[in-house]
């Protein structure tokens, strides 16, 4: 599913938790949307939520349509709309860092039923609504300046809905906020670009995190080639490399892709460089090679270059991406 947006930076030191749940665009074909409002807020959200444990994606999204706002979701209209991330530290969650993935459907359905609202959405006077796209969206807005933190990711994609489109720049800047945000949890550089597009690779984070585990650092802190470009390499093969030794054509036609992704990455970049040791040597850091693992403190991020390059990186691959037809 499409990235759109992630709402939120890490804090490294917090304990993090993610938590994936599922949202129903519930639109019917006048334009009506059907979503949730509370007394307590005066907001509108789409309803939804936690994915439970041996549920699918379409199995979470009928059940909590249903039991939010009465509605029987009809399974043949369910579409995917895009992926929505927030990283929450507002003391809501205590002393938790929330990662929530949401992932938002089109869907239509059919009122069957009452609502049946936890006790939670009860003492917060939770109840379904039914508003135009200019209602939801004004009543969000109203809301802009206040602390409640669903308000700026459902007034994100009701805009979204009201452009009838979503712009190519929207998902490049979503998955370089992914991979700087991975590196801000403490993830290496090559393993943050990686995982940023494990959709697109074919492979679990976890294989995909273990690859790219020998490249940070510059490969193992020998300060060479600067891991979150090798981590874009690595997703560029992995997505459209070459896998026949008598490809002649292929094998020079991705080289060129690798040389194109460096020249841009060495264009845009601070450091003037896809080399580990120049990058750092140029940002007056050290660039010697050897040596443990830096802790990742605060003052580590603060001082050095690779959370902004991890997200450069991150954004070229998502750019040639685009270009190949693939990132869309």
């Amino acid at each position: 599913m499409k990235l759109l947006k992630i709402f939120g930076t890490p804090d490294p030191t917090m304990k993090i938790v993610r938590r994936e749940s599922v949202r129903g665009i519930l639109m019917d074909p006048d334009g009506t949307l059907h979503m949730v409002t509370s007394s307590k807020y005066g907001d509108c959200c789409f309803p939804g939520g936690g994915i439970e444990e041996g549920e699918d994606h379409i199995d979470a999204l009928i059940r909590e349509v249903m039991e939010e706002t009465g509605y029987a979701v009809d399974p043949a209209s369910i579409k995917p709309f895009g992926r929505v991330d927030q990283i929450l530290h507002n003391g809501f969650f205590g002393a938790n860092e929330m990662h929530l993935i949401n992932y938002f459907y089109l869907c239509r359905g059919t009122r069957v039923a009452d609502p049946t609202p936890t006790e939670n959405e009860k003492n917060e006077g939770v109840a379904p609504v039914s508003v135009t796209l200019e209602e939801a969206l004004a009543m969000n807005r109203a809301l802009a300046d206040t602390d409640y933190h669903w308000v700026p990711r459902e007034t994100f994609v009701l805009e979204l809905l009201q452009s009838g489109e979503i712009p190519t720049q929207l998902l490049i800047s979503a998955r370089a906020a992914l991979a700087r945000a991975n590196f801000m949890r403490g993830y290496g550089c090559a393993q943050s670009v990686l995982l940023a597009y494990a959709d697109l690779t074919g492979l679990d984070e976890t294989t995909l995190a273990k690859l790219g585990s020998s490249f940070g650092g510059g490969m193992g802190r020998l300060r060479e080639v600067c891991g979150g470009v090798t981590g874009a390499f690595a997703v560029l093969g992995l997505v459209c490399g070459y896998d026949d030794p008598a490809d002649k054509e292929g094998k020079s036609r991705h080289y060129a892709d690798i040389r194109e992704l460096a020249r841009r990455f060495t264009e845009r970049s601070r450091g003037g460089s896809i080399v580990c040791r120049e990058i750092l040597k140029n940002a007056g850091l050290s660039g010697e090679k050897g040596g443990e693992a830096e802790a990742r403190t605060t003052e580590y991020y603060q001082k050095r270059p690779c959370p902004e390059l991890v997200a450069l990186a991150a954004e070229v691959l998502g750019e040639m991406l685009w270009e190949k037809g693939i990132l869309k």
